[in-house]
């Protein structure tokens, strides 16, 4: 049974009774996020809802007002959860229990979470209120401030192009929702960034110092795999590996990861077909030799090429390839011993 429904604006507190129906405590914020995004669902507004559980919800300015700068609004949906003594009330799993005397409003036995939950409604019923005239806005719901800002910290700025926001006066609670706060000429402090945009070459450059010191941490602490099962040597001599001379090499279409040999091999010319095309560029390896099993059985890919061997490669730390050659150049066909 509703108990705000009567206080005004009705919208406002709508949205923050529904919102206090869901446990949404630091830390639990998953359910009221999905929630914010069933909200925006229902009334077709592009929103986005990063891992954090963070959501961003976007409407279009209203006719007039497409040229002005967006409008960002901003709340967490993460409240404190602390219960008087005695209180069985579990505030992980239940909504709270509120009470209206007079014109308080509370919850019995717990807090309200009114930090922050009235800027979640507040947001929520300008979202939904098609009445208004308004420029295009960015409505940002954070998780996690009570506990340390840290869905504010982890939001991608990106997807937001509004700089701005009102710095607004004090005021009433009776006010609330109002739109007549500011008086004509009222004077508007000095603007500042909320997030400061990160170009892109700046995140790649912080993506590559990463994967650099990833490379750097994984060549360090490498260590080879165990030796495989001992073989006899009778197993070891039924492989033929050969020393052959790369003729041609060109990369297979529509199949990324391959390259097309001519080799030859002293006997006849043989083709062969190796996934190492993300290494290798084709001209690097013309006029090669390079040792490949010669009585493997034949493999026919699903484009029809049929690959008569295995050239050997090397497979580093960072699981880059490299192709086995020798010290000195040796006739095509030669066996390896």
């Amino acid at each position: 049974m509703a108990v705000l429904n009567h206080l005004e604006p009705q919208r406002v507190f709508r949205f923050f009774e529904e919102l206090c129906a869901i446990p949404h405590g630091s830390g639990n914020t998953k359910a009221v996020s999905d929630w914010l995004v069933d909200f925006a669902k229902a009334r077709g507004l592009r929103y986005v809802q990063d891992q954090l559980n963070n959501v961003v919800i976007f409407r279009d300015a209203t006719p007039g007002y497409e040229s002005a700068e967006p409008v960002i609004l901003q709340g967490h949906m993460d409240m404190v959860c602390e219960k008087e003594p005695g209180c069985t009330k579990d505030m992980a799993a239940e909504g709270l229990d509120l009470v209206l005397e007079g014109d308080t409003v509370s919850a019995r036995g717990t807090t309200l979470g009114g930090d922050d939950g009235i800027a979640v409604a507040m947001a929520m019923a300008i979202l939904d209120d098609d009445s208004l005239s308004h420029p295009a806005i960015e409505a940002i719901f954070t998780v996690d401030e009570e506990t340390g800002m840290y869905g504010a910290e982890g939001l991608d700025v990106s997807v937001l192009k509004g700089r701005r926001m009102l710095n607004m006066e004090s005021f009433d609670w009776a006010e609330l929702g109002h739109t007549d706060l500011l008086p004509a000429g009222h004077q508007l402090g000095t603007p500042e960034l909320l997030f400061e945009k990160l170009e892109d070459d700046v995140i790649q450059a912080q993506v590559d110092k990463l994967l650099a010191t990833k490379k750097a941490n994984e060549a360090a602490n490498y260590k080879a795999n165990p030796i495989k099962p001992t073989i006899s040597f009778d197993e070891f001599e039924k492989l033929d590996i050969r020393v052959g001379t790369v003729l041609e090499c060109e990369a297979v279409p529509k199949m990324k990861k391959l390259l097309k040999f001519k080799i030859a091999d002293g006997l006849e010319n043989r083709t062969i077909v190796s996934g190492i095309a993300e290494h290798y560029k084709p001209e690097e390896l013309v006029g090669k030799q390079v040792l490949f099993i010669a009585n493997l059985a034949p493999r026919q890919f699903k484009n029809g090429l049929v690959s008569e061997g295995m050239i050997l490669s090397a497979e580093n730390h960072d699981g880059s390839l490299a192709v086995t050659s020798l010290l000195k150049e040796v006739k095509p066909g030669s066996e390896v011993k």
